[in-house]
């Protein structure tokens, strides 16, 4: 599967941050819809586990130095800027807040998701939805040495994940039917620990890669026929299904993703052409900076009218670009420079 940088990826990249923006903004009460998260693990899932396999193609080993790096190069700039800031404003106008130094700290080492775990007890609500790059970038700490082990025996590798798929699946429907067994909703474990939330949609995606490097087109031609109910289904969990009445079952709108992945890669389809237009794709470039912005500022908000959200939802699209190519791109480009040994291009360079 030679496919360059996939424009469509960033198109459903876009797809995600928009059903995360949106949801945050219509709803009025944090947090929002939590399935565009759902979408953005599937997507990293896949894109990084690519990267590393064909890393090692080339190499014949993985470099974890070169891995971290990239992805502190990738993250840690806009997030440093975004937590600069909410110090200073903490600092200015709200001094009765906690411990903003400290907020940011947590935030800057991704451990928000266990603050949260524990009822968000000294973290700044407005810094919420660090929870899900936490999650996933506690994953990362681990999966690069899964690949390093397995990655010379892809079918071990695949039979391993699979395995860990089906048990967390297992695992995160006894412990949703057991949280609404007694009436009440999901704690807030089910939603931020790393074993009953995050690591099963990320493994899908990471699947998803070993498949679809082993056999595109045979994955592309099984695909093909889900990709409606997939689409229709999704549709149906967004705008139908409140996110904490499903509880496990979130799983199902993971699969769905993992086949509207597949057919954005199929530059043939309509779907691609779809999300590679030109707003699509701009709209999933700037989408991590989109998500660090979009919730502080509807935080300020949160309560007051709509017109109100949607004006702050403006202003963070716009943060978000100005982030995008001010701060992000720019170190990017320096961390390219510093390769003295030029390596050939990934296969796909979409990776969050």
């Amino acid at each position: 599967m030679k496919a360059g940088r996939v424009a469509a990826l960033d198109g459903l990249r876009a797809c995600a941050i928009v059903l995360v923006v949106s949801g945050h903004a219509l709803s009025g009460e944090p947090p929002g819809n939590f399935l565009g998260v759902d979408l953005f693990f599937v997507l990293s899932g896949f894109l990084i586990t690519t990267l590393l396999l064909e890393e090692h193609d080339r190499r014949g080993r993985i470099s974890a130095r070169g891995f971290y790096g990239r992805r502190c190069r990738r993250l840690l700039p806009a997030l440093a800027l975004l937590l600069a800031v909410y110090i200073v404003i903490a600092e200015l106008f709200r001094p009765e807040r906690v411990r903003p130094l400290a907020e940011a700290a947590v935030g800057i080492t991704y451990f928000s998701n266990f603050f949260l775990l524990q009822g968000g007890k000294g973290f700044a609500a407005s810094l919420a939805h660090l929870w899900s790059l936490a999650a996933e970038e506690q994953f990362y700490i681990l999966w690069p040495l899964v690949i390093v082990v397995l990655a010379a025996r892809p079918r071990s590798l695949i039979a391993v994940t699979l395995s860990v798929i089906i048990a967390l699946i297992a695992w995160q429907l006894h412990y949703a039917i057991e949280g609404q067994g007694g009436g009440g909703g999901l704690d807030a474990r089910f939603w931020y620990a790393p074993d009953t939330r995050s690591t099963s949609p990320i493994l899908i995606g990471a699947l998803l890669a070993m498949l679809c490097r082993a056999d595109f087109d045979r994955v592309s031609r099984v695909a093909r026929p889900l990709f409606w109910p997939s689409l229709i289904g999704a549709a149906v969990f967004v705008v139908a299904i409140p996110p904490y009445r499903f509880g496990g079952w979130y799983v199902i709108f993971a699969l769905a993703c993992a086949v509207l992945l597949v057919r954005a890669l199929d530059g043939n389809s309509r779907w691609a052409s779809l999300l590679s237009r030109r707003p699509a794709e701009y709209t999933g470039r700037i989408s991590y900076s989109l998500y660090l912005y979009h919730f502080p500022l509807l935080w300020l908000v949160w309560t007051w009218a709509l017109p109100w959200r949607l004006g702050m939802t403006v202003a963070a699209f716009v943060l978000a670009g100005l982030s995008y190519h001010l701060v992000e791109q720019p170190f990017l480009r320096r961390g390219k420079r510093a390769v003295t040994v030029p390596e050939p291009e990934p296969t796909l360079i979409n990776a969050h």
